[in-house]
């Protein structure tokens, strides 16, 4: 614990707290603290937290008040940073919806969805990242990657699917913003023909897809939706 500000480097098994403001390195096993500005990076193996972070974070969960940095984590919450909810659909989900938190520079981004389809049934969920490059106050363009679970009717295989996209965002006015683009996804699954449960989508990959290897699957795809807030 430093009542001051602080220089350097500090490590702990623990925690590292400073009352005041950091320039320089905190590496603890639990929690990082800088009740001020912090200048550099932090790392935990479970919370950081800055009022001001102007560096990096590298933790399970992250907070800061105003974040002009990086934060790397499950769970990246600025106060006067992202805390957007995605509503969307693609080729092969029909409807998705995620919640992005961070800023422009990275954020995270949670989701879930489902391929609603009597049928051609599909569930997922997934983490991704994503970085918006900033235009005009207006337009912006979001490069994000995800990785996702993709549940068929029972869990005997682990089938995941990796997306890349870019998305051409256009704020409509405060708290609105449509947004589409082309995705290319890449799905790795071991489960044979006729693996899926009853109702459910037997061929993931759409037929216009090129085959890696016989587990591995990639194709070109679109996505389109609407953000808020």
């Amino acid at each position: 614990v430093v009542s001051r500000n602080a220089k350097g480097t500090q490590a702990a098994g623990l925690a590292n707290i400073v009352s005041r403001s950091m320039n320089g390195v905190q590496i603890a096993g639990v929690l990082n603290f800088a009740a001020q500005k912090q200048r550099g990076i932090q790392i935990a193996g479970l919370v950081n937290y800055a009022k001001e972070m102007t560096g990096m974070q590298f933790g399970l969960i992250n907070i800061s008040g105003r974040n002009t940095g990086y934060s790397i984590g499950l769970i990246n919450y600025s106060h006067h940073g992202y805390h957007k909810i995605s509503l969307s659909t693609n080729e092969i989900f029909n409807t998705n919806a995620a919640f992005k938190m961070g800023n422009a520079n990275l954020y995270n981004i949670l989701f879930v969805g489902r391929n609603y389809s009597d049928t051609a049934r599909l569930e997922t969920m997934g983490f991704g990242f994503g970085h918006d490059f900033l235009f005009s106050n207006t337009v912006s363009i979001a490069g994000e990657m995800s990785s996702q679970y993709v549940y068929i009717g029972n869990w005997d295989y682990a089938n995941f699917m990796n997306r890349f996209q870019a998305n051409l965002q256009i704020q409509l006015f405060k708290g609105l913003t449509i947004f589409g683009g082309p995705v290319y996804s890449v799905y790795t699954s071991e489960a044979p023909a006729g693996a899926a449960a009853k109702g459910y989508k037997q061929q993931v990959a759409p037929a216009n897809h090129h085959a890696y290897t016989s587990d591995i699957k990639g194709w070109w795809g679109w996505n389109a939706g609407i953000t808020l807030f």
